[in-house]
C-alpha cells in the first residue's frame, strides 16, 4: 500500500518495512484476530494493512476451536460451585414475601433479575375471629401451601413478629407466624426472616417509616402491583427487602471470585 513501505536505501529497516522506533509490538485482540503494529516482518501469508498514523499493521487470522463461541472467553479451573455462583448473580429469582397475622396474612410474589423488581401477585388470607384458632391456623396453611404450589418461588421472605405489649396477642401473632415458615420447609425452600425496620430502611431509606410511605415506595418500585389492602403491601415490601439483599450477596460473591 503507498504510505505503508519505504523503498529500500531509505530510513527503512534492512528488511525493507518503514521503521517506527517502537521496540514493542502493540497487540489487541479480537473474537477470532490478532491484529499487530510492529516494524519487524510479518508472516508470508499475513494481510497486511496501514493504519490511522501510517504504520505498516498485518493481521493473521486464527482458528476458533469447533464449538467453541466466538468472543466468550471460557474460564478455567472453576469449579460447579463456583459456575452456580456466577449464574445466580444473573439469573431470575422469584420470591414469596409474607406478613402473618391471625385474622389477615398478607403475601405478594414479585420477580428479581438484580437490577429491576416485577410484580407477578399479590393479596390477603383473611380468617374469622369466630372460628376456633386450630380451623383458622389450617386455613392459613392450606392457602399458602397452595400459593407455594402455583406460583413456584425460589425463596420465601417473612416478617418477624413485632412484639407488642400484650402478650396475648403476640403468642396468637407467633402461631400464624409458623404456618408460612413450616410450608416452606414442607416445600424445601429456603427462607430469610427480616425485622420490620430492617424491611422499611430496605424499601423507603428510613427504619420507622410509616405503612402510607411503604405502599408508597411499594408503588413506585412496583408499578403494576394494585393491592387494596396495607397487609399486601407489607408482604410486598418484604419480598423487595430479600431481593435488594440476594442480589447484593450474589455480586459480592462473584465478584470475589473473579
Amino acid at each position: 500500500m503507498v504510505g505503508a513501505f519505504e523503498p529500500a536505501g531509505g530510513p527503512s529497516s534492512k528488511s525493507g518495512f518503514a521503521n517506527t522506533g517502537n521496540a514493542n509490538p502493540k497487540k489487541t485482540r479480537t473474537a477470532r484476530a490478532i491484529r499487530i503494529s510492529t516494524p519487524f516482518r510479518p508472516r508470508p501469508n499475513a494481510d497486511i494493512s496501514q493504519n490511522k498514523s501510517g504504520r505498516a499493521v498485518w493481521s493473521v487470522t486464527r482458528p476458533v476451536k469447533k464449538g467453541a463461541m466466538p468472543g466468550v472467553a471460557r474460564r478455567t479451573g472453576e469449579d460447579d460451585s463456583v459456575r452456580a455462583i456466577r449464574a445466580n448473580a444473573k439469573m431470575i429469582m422469584r420470591i414469596a414475601g409474607f406478613d402473618p397475622g391471625l385474622a389477615r396474612t398478607g403475601w405478594g410474589i414479585i420477580e428479581s433479575d438484580g437490577l429491576r423488581l416485577t410484580h407477578v401477585a399479590n393479596g390477603i388470607i383473611a380468617t374469622k375471629a369466630a372460628m376456633p384458632l386450630c380451623e383458622r391456623l389450617a386455613q392459613i396453611h392450606g392457602a399458602i401451601a397452595a400459593l407455594l404450589s402455583q406460583f413456584s418461588p425460589g425463596a420465601v421472605a417473612v416478617e418477624q413478629a413485632f412484639v407488642a405489649k400484650d402478650p396475648v396477642a403476640a403468642l396468637k401473632l407467633g402461631h400464624a407466624r409458623a404456618m408460612p415458615l413450616l410450608c416452606a420447609a414442607e416445600a424445601g425452600l429456603p427462607v430469610a426472616e427480616y425485622a420490620p425496620n430492617h424491611i422499611k430502611k430496605s424499601v423507603v431509606g428510613v427504619g420507622h417509616a410509616d405503612k402510607a410511605q411503604v405502599q408508597a415506595m411499594v408503588k413506585r418500585l412496583l408499578p403494576r402491583a394494585q393491592f387494596e389492602a396495607a397487609d399486601a403491601a407489607d408482604a410486598l415490601a418484604c419480598a423487595i427487602a430479600h431481593a435488594h439483599l440476594s442480589s447484593t450477596g450474589a455480586r459480592i460473591a462473584a465478584a470475589l471470585l473473579s
